[in-house]
């Protein structure tokens, strides 16, 4: 038995699992973001869309696309205080979309940044999949190869282009 006052875990999903899985995408591979963030950062499969289209359409590449966003953030985090959140607007390809950063704990509590959407909570995405799928065993008997194939189906995910 469990000293924890919720009982134990039956299930996890972490942010490196995330990102292999496609639902965050890392940006610290990009020289762009090693030389403005010191913490990991990643951002979510719907704004590495807004981004890749923006390099594909546009001609941009993707470290200028990174330092137009991280620009706009440094100027919104020298306003802010107090707070572990950012909210901003950046133009991406020609387009104005709302973004925020949040900075919170990563797999082993060390801070992370991660970028998305104003409206988008990608934790939220996993949490609405773990109640629509009753358990494990749901999930086993339903066929399904992974939980992610499982979240694609219930329409939590959209689609990276690669």
């Amino acid at each position: 038995m469990s000293n924890n006052p919720f009982g134990e875990v039956i299930f996890s999903y972490t942010r490196k699992q995330a990102i292999a899985d496609g639902i965050l995408v890392d940006l610290s591979q990009f020289e762009v973001t090693r030389s403005e963030w010191r913490l990991h950062v990643a951002c979510t499969d719907t704004v590495w869309n807004i981004i890749d289209a923006a390099v594909k359409n546009d001609r941009k590449d993707y470290e200028g696309v990174l330092h137009d966003i991280y620009t706009m953030t440094r100027l919104a985090v020298s306003e802010a205080s107090n707070t572990d959140t950012i909210h901003f607007k950046a133009i991406v390809g020609r387009t104005v979309h709302d973004f925020r950063m949040h900075c919170g704990p990563g797999d082993d509590a060390t801070p992370v940044l991660t970028l998305m959407l104003s409206h988008e909570d990608w934790l939220a995405k996993t949490h609405t999949m773990g109640a629509a799928v009753a358990n494990m065993d749901d999930l086993i008997r339903s066929g399904a190869k992974s939980v992610v194939e499982e979240m694609a189906k219930a329409g939590f995910l959209t689609q990276r282009k690669r």
